[in-house]
């Protein structure tokens, strides 16, 4: 169905909201859709792509829902972090929580995966975090992935930030959530992106500060990604895949929660690839799937 293409993938990051991306990335492979040449990837995108640029098949999607269902990624997902943020803030911290559940959490991605430098990647992996010093996105593509994966993951206020080099580095979806123009920047030609921070048109007016916050920051991502998109599409064929999930969708880390959204996406992206066939990569375009959780 879907020929050869030298694509570049590009994963968004999105919390918890990375489970959605897992179910994605399992229709393409099970659709047939060719592996991509490259990966660009940020926050928990960075530690999705670190999975599939190791092994770009099935056998990489299945490395990622094993580590999904981990007791490690329980142990840093399972606190929304927002919740963690204010009650760092009250006691005066800057960031709430240790690196150690991040760190344990890539260790268990590594094990898996046997991989833990970016020259030992069947793919080009670059990923994304942001340099405080100089306030920019900076880009890992070699040496050790573990200082790299923790940079690119230190949410502001949630966990510290990573000293690489003498410079100071954290979450790199503050500066550039959804990396598009790294992969224009890299040559890409043609990308398919998978961005998390889409949420329904309909949602119910938040009613906590909590929610407040959580629904603000999703729209300030979403439409930064559909800023670059329009400025980009000139360059480079863009398809952006986009699961809808409601602002609190990451406030609940339970084992059959996290498969029911993986399923979700899988199911939804699958629908989309049966009826569009390799025609919807054809065109740049956004395609937003709606997730019906079972």
């Amino acid at each position: 169905m879907f020929g050869p293409a030298r694509r570049t993938w590009v994963l968004g990051g999105g919390g918890a909201r990375g489970a959605a991306q897992v179910g994605v990335l399992q229709a393409l492979f099970e659709a047939g859709v060719e592996p991509p040449v490259a990966m660009v990837a940020v926050s928990v995108g960075a530690l999705n792509a670190s999975c599939i640029a190791a092994y770009p098949s099935q056998a990489g999607v299945m490395m990622l829902r094993e580590l999904w269902m981990s007791r490690q990624a329980h142990e840093v997902f399972h606190a929304h972090p927002l919740g963690v943020i204010f009650s760092g803030l009250r006691r005066g911290q800057v960031s709430a929580l240790p690196q150690d559940n991040v760190r344990r959490l890539v260790e268990r991605a590594q094990a898996l995966t046997g991989i833990t430098t970016f020259e030992e990647m069947k793919l080009p992996l670059a990923i994304v975090a942001t340099d405080l010093n100089a306030g920019k996105p900076a880009v890992f593509r070699a040496g050790a992935l573990t200082p790299a994966l923790l940079a690119s993951t230190a949410i502001p206020g949630v966990f510290p930030s990573v000293r690489i080099d003498g410079r100071e580095h954290m979450d790199g979806g503050i500066v550039d959530n959804t990396p598009l123009d790294i992969a224009v920047a890299d040559g890409a030609k043609e990308i398919l992106a998978i961005s998390l921070m889409a949420g329904g048109e309909n949602e119910k007016a938040p009613t906590t500060w909590s929610e407040l916050i959580a629904r603000t920051l999703q729209l300030a991502l979403h439409h930064q990604m559909l800023s670059d998109y329009e400025r980009l599409r000139d360059r480079a064929r863009i398809t952006v895949l986009c699961p809808i999930t409601a602002p609190t969708a990451t406030w609940e880390m339970k084992r059959e929660h996290i498969d029911s959204v993986v399923e979700a996406a899988r199911a939804a992206t699958g629908t989309l690839l049966a009826q569009r066939g390799s025609r919807f990569m054809r065109h740049s375009g956004i395609h937003y799937l709606e997730l019906r959780e079972t």
